[in-house]
């Protein structure tokens, strides 16, 4: 089931009147305790974060300290004083009344004492600090999350505060953050190493995959982010699309993409830099034919919350989560729950505004034989001559042409045994080529196709598969066809065309050209020109079975 979970902030708990103070007795707690995530790591204290009277209360020195601020305490005043260069904070057990910078700001719950140990709500440290704030109900756990995520904490104190007492929390106690990673929640900071080029290969901590500008030096904003122009019009985020093996997102204007790798559990995190969400958003599922999206969220989340949907019977993929992660600047964050980490490359479009990311799971060895069976379609055939072309010539001949070819160039290879599923202009029907691939216990199988759109313009090559196991050949074979056609590259897709769905072995259908466009119809129907393409699919065959 695919639905909105929202993830609600801690600033939603209802006020509740009674305020706690130092000499009160303890106050009334919950049996929930929070965890606290600062910037991908959970902090422990010696007092974790506690529900009080409805209202989430953290521990000041932890917090602040990891956000690189200066803690102090006056024990005579019953004050705590949060310093940084340019940011003095003072509150005051009992007292909802803070002081920022000499002015007056009101707390939904006065700072107690509990354990040698001041705590002070939540929100307040949103709203003096600067940090964004996230609550996780599945993990029951405060998410926070800094502009500067990368920014150290600062040196342990020696126990002595600016103002000659020291607060009452030792610094042993102030809570070190570990190595885990939070379960889920906002994926933030640098937990994970933003990708600025180079695929991940999976044979070390993974780091992210090719942006199609690898090596080029960016000057780099918080958190290692690429900086961009904070007074430019943000990039509009329009929808976020999952497809087998591929999530993308599609956006007008401007944006830098980052992804990020984190473990405990494994997931991937892109952050769309510098973009925000449209009023038009959607998200949802496709089968990898734009027609075919289907949307599940027609509205994007609102500030502080946290939107998912879920995935089923994907191979890597559990879940999707994004929301409006900063605001400086303005990000919004997308995660992909794994349940495998496969290779993977991130690619922005910007001349289409589409990012991708794709997993690329790695082919599974293929054994070495004497002979390997590869089943050649040429798509339609007889009573079905699938489509027309502009002067009249149907694409069942052509895609025929084209497979003849390619038996003609393999007939000499004596490890390749090449099986047609037509040799002339008959029609064998879908399941009559699925149960002779199968039947023969094929190692591959490859249909050829010409396409055809309503649309004249429309053109270009595109390869499909189902199966995981399949999108190495079609990467492959659609990586060759291009290069053959001199065709636009419409990538690599999934659907479920029957050949390549109940097919058992890895399988790909290709899309060569559309036959409705002139320039593409014109050389397809060349004799040269299906040379070249049937060069390609023999190069493909040999290529994936290393006999090349």
């Amino acid at each position: 089931m695919k639905k909105w979970i929202f993830l609600l902030v801690a600033a939603v708990f209802l006020l509740c009147a009674g305020a706690a103070t130092a000499s009160a007795a303890t106050p009334k707690t919950t049996e929930t305790v929070p965890k606290l995530i600062l910037d991908g790591k959970e902090v422990k204290a010696a007092v974790p974060p506690m529900l009080i009277d409805d209202w989430v209360l953290v521990p000041i020195r932890t917090v602040a300290e990891h956000l690189g601020y200066k803690v102090g305490w006056d024990q005579d005043r019953k004050q705590v004083t949060v310093r940084d260069g340019s940011t003095e904070i003072l509150m005051t057990l009992g007292s909802k009344t803070a002081l920022v910078n000499g002015r007056e700001m009101s707390m939904n719950a006065a700072p107690v004492l509990l354990n040698d140990t001041t705590l002070i709500p939540l929100r307040f440290v949103s709203e003096s600090l600067g940090v964004q704030i996230l609550w996780d109900n599945k993990d029951k756990a405060v998410y926070l999350y800094t502009a500067d995520a990368g920014k150290p904490a600062a040196d342990e104190p020696s126990g002595n505060g600016q103002d000659g007492g020291a607060v009452p929390e030792s610094p042993a106690e102030s809570g070190q953050g570990t190595d885990s990673a939070p379960g889920t929640g906002g994926d933030a900071g640098d937990a994970g190493k933003p990708a600025s080029g180079g695929a991940n290969t999976g044979t070390e901590a993974p780091g992210g995959g090719t942006d199609r500008d690898e090596g080029r030096h960016q000057e780099e904003g918080p958190s290692g982010t690429p900086a961009s122009d904070p007074a430019a019009e943000p990039a509009k985020l329009k929808e976020i699309r999952y497809q087998p093996n591929v999530l993308v997102l599609t956006y007008t204007g401007s944006l830098t993409p980052v992804v990020h790798y984190l473990t405990g559990p494994e997931r991937l995190v892109v952050d769309l830099v510098h973009a925000e969400f449209a009023e038009e958003f959607s998200s949802g599922f496709a089968s990898g034919i734009v027609p075919d999206y289907s949307p599940v969220l027609t509205e994007p989340p609102a500030s502080g919350q946290i939107a998912e949907m879920k995935v089923s019977g994907d191979p890597h993929v559990t879940g999707i989560r994004f929301s409006k992660f900063s605001d400086n600047p303005r990000t919004v964050r997308v995660v992909l729950d794994l349940s495998a980490l496969p290779p993977y490359e991130l690619t922005n479009h910007e001349d289409l505004g589409v990012v991708t990311l794709r997993l690329k799971p790695e082919a599974p060895p293929v054994p070495a034989k004497d002979r390997y069976i590869v089943v050649l379609d040429a798509g339609h055939g007889g009573s079905d001559p699938g489509a027309k072309s502009l002067s009249g010539k149907w694409e069942k001949d052509f895609n025929l042409s084209v497979v003849k070819k390619v038996k003609e160039i393999l007939s000499k290879e004596s490890k390749i045994q090449l099986v047609l599923t037509r040799e002339g202009d008959t029609y064998p029907t879908l399941d009559d080529r699925i149960n002779l691939a199968n039947s023969l216990n094929a190692d591959l199988f490859i249909s050829v196709h010409g396409n055809s759109n309503t649309k004249p313009d429309v053109n270009g090559t595109e390869t499909y598969y189902w199966r995981p196991e399949s999108q190495p050949l079609a990467e492959l074979l659609h990586k060759n066809a291009v290069a053959a056609t001199g065709f636009k590259d419409n990538g690599v897709r999934t659907a479920e065309f029957k050949v390549v769905k109940y097919t058992t072995m890895p399988a790909a259908l290709l899309e060569v050209g559309y036959l409705s466009n002139a320039d593409n119809e014109k050389k397809m129907l060349d004799e040269k020109f299906q040379e070249r393409v049937a060069e390609a699919i023999a190069a493909t065959i040999k290529q994936y079975f290393k006999l090349s």
